[in-house]
C-alpha cells in the first residue's frame, strides 16, 4: 500500500523549515521531472507547447519551457499572465536565455498543462474551459503538471479537465488523483521527486492507496479435505435473482467450497450452485444484492448469527441496517448512492 495525500502543502512546508530548502529548489526539481520524461519520450527538436496559468502551477511550467529550451522547439503561452511572484521570476529567467512568448494557442507534438495544479476549489473561467476543449481535441501527447486543470480537490470536474497521457505530479500522489470522475483524464501517474526521497519527503497520512501485494488470497495448503473445509457460503436471492447467483459463482471462484443460494421458492441456477430455501448451516452469508424486500420477516433471526456476512445494496436502504453495524465480523460494500442512503439511516 501506499500513503497518498489530499495536498502537500504541509510537507512543502516542511521542506522549507526542517530542510532548509527553497521553494525555488522545489520547482526546479519538479520541472526537471517532467523534462525528464520529456527526453525520454520524444526526439529532440520535437515541438513543445506548455501552457502555463498565473500561479505556480503556471511557474513549473515556465521553468519546464526554460529547461527545455534550445533542445526542442519551445511553445509558451500564457493565456492569463503571470502573476505570483514564482511566475515572474521564472518568467524573467526566461526571457533572459531569449525564450518567446506566444500570443495563442498552438498546435505541437506534446502539450503540457500547467494552467491550475491542486488546490482547486471552484468552477474554470471559460476562456480556459474553450481552451481545454480544444486542447483535448487536438492530436497529441499531453502532459499535466501535477493534477490536470479542471479537476478540483476532491477530484471533480469543473466543469471539465484536461485529458492527459501522463501526470506528473508533484512530491506525493493526491487523493483528487483517484477519484472516479478524475479516473479517465489523469492517465499515466508518477511522481515527481522535488530534491528529497519520498520517505523524507512524507508523514503518515490517514489515506493509504491499496495495490496489488496487499490482495491475499485464500491458499489451499492442505492436501486431506474435502468442500466443506473451505467454508459454505450462503447467498440471499431476493427480487433480482442474478445479483445473488453472480454473487453466489464468484465466492465459488474465489475459493469458497461451496455455496448455496438462499431463494424463497424454486429457481433455475448453475448446476456448480446448490439451492436451499432455509438459513442454517452456513459459515459465512451475504446478502442485499437484487434483495428487495425478499426475506424482511428474517432479519430479525439474521442477526442472531455469530457469522461473517458481506452486506451489499438493497441493505442499505432499511432501517435494521443500524443493526448489523454493531456486529463484528461485516464487510459493507456499497456504492456512491447506497453509501449517501446509509449515512441518513445511521
Amino acid at each position: 500500500m501506499r500513503v497518498i495525500f489530499k495536498d502537500v502543502y504541509d510537507l512543502d512546508k516542511r521542506c522549507y523549515e526542517e530542510f532548509n530548502l527553497t521553494e525555488d529548489i522545489l520547482m526546479e526539481h519538479a520541472a526537471y521531472e517532467i523534462a525528464l520524461e520529456i527526453y525520454k519520450r520524444f526526439e529532440k527538436g520535437s515541438s513543445i507547447n506548455i501552457i502555463a496559468g498565473p500561479g505556480n502551477n503556471g511557474a513549473d511550467g515556465i521553468t519546464l519551457a526554460r529547461i527545455l529550451l534550445g533542445d526542442y522547439n519551445v511553445h509558451l503561452y500564457l493565456p492569463l499572465g503571470a502573476k505570483s511572484n514564482m511566475a515572474k521570476l521564472q518568467l524573467d529567467r526566461f526571457k533572459k536565455l531569449k525564450g518567446k512568448i506566444e500570443t495563442k494557442y498552438k498546435k505541437a507534438d506534446v502539450i503540457v498543462d500547467a494552467i491550475f495544479g491542486s488546490g482547486l476549489k471552484r468552477d474554470l473561467p471559460q476562456e480556459i474551459i474553450n481552451l481545454i476543449r480544444k486542447i483535448n481535441n487536438t492530436k497529441a501527447f499531453k502532459i499535466a503538471c501535477d493534477v490536470p486543470t479542471g479537476i478540483d480537490d476532491k477530484g471533480n470536474l469543473r466543469p471539465i479537465a484536461f485529458k492527459a497521457d501522463l501526470t506528473i505530479t508533484m512530491g506525493a500522489e493526491k487523493l483528487s488523483l483517484y477519484n472516479d470522475f478524475a479516473k479517465d483524464y489523469v492517465g499515466e501517474i508518477k511522481v515527481a521527486n522535488l530534491g528529497v526521497s519520498f520517505l523524507n519527503y512524507t508523514k503518515k497520512s490517514k489515506y493509504i492507496l491499496l495495490e496489488k501485494d496487499d490482495l491475499i488470497l485464500p491458499f489451499r495448503n492442505k492436501q486431506n479435505t474435502h468442500k466443506r473445509s473451505y467454508g459454505h457460503l450462503g447467498v440471499l436471492a431476493g427480487d433480482k435473482k442474478g445479483a445473488g447467483i453472480i454473487a453466489g459463482l464468484s465466492a465459488l471462484n474465489f475459493g469458497a467450497g461451496l455455496v448455496s443460494i438462499v431463494a424463497k421458492e424454486n429457481i433455475e441456477i448453475p448446476y456448480e450452485l446448490m439451492l436451499s430455501n432455509k438459513i442454517e448451516n452456513f459459515s459465512a452469508l451475504a446478502f442485499g444484492m437484487g434483495l428487495n424486500n425478499h426475506f424482511d420477516d428474517e432479519f430479525e433471526n439474521i442477526l442472531k448469527l455469530d457469522i461473517p456476512m458481506v452486506i451489499d445494496a438493497d441493505m442499505f436502504y432499511k432501517d435494521i441496517i443500524k443493526e448489523f453495524l454493531n456486529k463484528k465480523n461485516i464487510v459493507l460494500t456499497p456504492h456512491p448512492k447506497e453509501f449517501a442512503s446509509l449515512l441518513k439511516i445511521i
